[in-house]
């Protein structure tokens, strides 16, 4: 009798074992459902209001989305393209209401006040689209946030974090980019004509084929940059970190390298070097 009790005991502690578990997995199933079900709602909305004719709702749908993608991972990458697509439907050169204003002069010197500020809501799409890439060894080049080809001329983006962007043939004339972190960036065939570049972080950028010339690259840091096909005439490299770079075929007519780093170029030679910048003299060969 106290062996049948024991037994049925026993019996009745897995089955209300296994009905908890079972009530947790119904529990968990339900929660994550609820959740994916919120996650799409406001996913909804947020594309929606991207739509709308008022900056500040755009603004809001962004950064509405920015929590979408930091709340629900797989969502990441479809976040990411939604907003690069923002930014190249919006760049200054891309007619909206009110009409475009596209600048067509360079300032003639670095003056803040000659540079144009980006709608708020444009600046945001373009700074947090590249911060949700996820870096990793199996990440593509399609996997960057996409604004080539966008036309974003004498654009003040001072200081602005485009890791790992895609602006590959993009139009960047006479933009600030002073400071700012254009690391691994892809710059391929861009128009950098009279870019301001000083102090920037362009580590690992992919220069190649951009025109560069007039650009002021002052004590910026292009330490592994490919510059090959670059056209640098005229340009300022002074104090520059040129390490590891590759200069094949670049044209450094005039360029400025006193003071640069070179340790390491590839693609040309020191004597090569000096014979492409002058009438440039002494520039320093480390």
């Amino acid at each position: 009798m106290h062996t049948i009790t024991a037994l049925t005991t026993s019996v009745g502690v897995l089955l209300g074992v296994a009905f908890t578990a079972f009530g947790l997995i119904y529990t968990a199933r339900t929660l994550a459902a609820t959740q994916e079900a919120q996650i799409t709602d406001r996913y909804t909305k947020a594309v929606e209001q991207l739509d709308s004719s008022a900056v500040d709702v755009r603004l809001g749908a962004i950064y509405a989305l920015q929590r979408i993608a930091t709340d629900s991972a797989p969502d990441r990458p479809t976040i990411q393209k939604l907003l690069a697509a923002f930014v190249r439907n919006h760049d200054l050169c891309t007619p909206q209401p009110p009409p475009p204003q596209c600048a067509t002069e360079p300032p003639s010197k670095p003056d803040a006040t000659q540079y144009m500020r980006l709608p708020t809501d444009v600046y945001a799409a373009l700074t947090i689209a590249p911060a949700l890439t996820t870096a990793t060894p199996a990440t593509k080049p399609q996997d960057h946030a996409d604004f080539s080809q966008t036309r974003f001329p004498h654009a003040d983006l001072f200081r602005a974090n485009l890791s790992s962007a895609n602006l590959n043939s993009t139009d960047l004339t006479g933009a600030n980019l002073a400071n700012a972190d254009l690391t691994d960036v892809d710059l391929a065939n861009a128009d950098l004509t009279d870019v301001f570049l000083t102090d920037a972080n362009l580590t690992r950028a992919d220069l190649s084929g951009a025109n560069l010339t007039r650009a002021d690259l002052y004590a910026a840091d292009l330490t592994g940059v490919d510059l090959s096909g670059a056209d640098l005439t005229g340009a300022n490299l002074t104090d520059a970190d040129l390490t590891g770079a590759d200069l094949s075929s670049a044209i450094l007519t005039n360029a400025l390298l006193s003071g640069a780093n070179l340790t390491n170029v590839r693609g040309m030679t020191p004597d090569e070097i000096r014979e492409a910048t002058r009438p440039v003299t002494n520039p320093t060969i480390r």
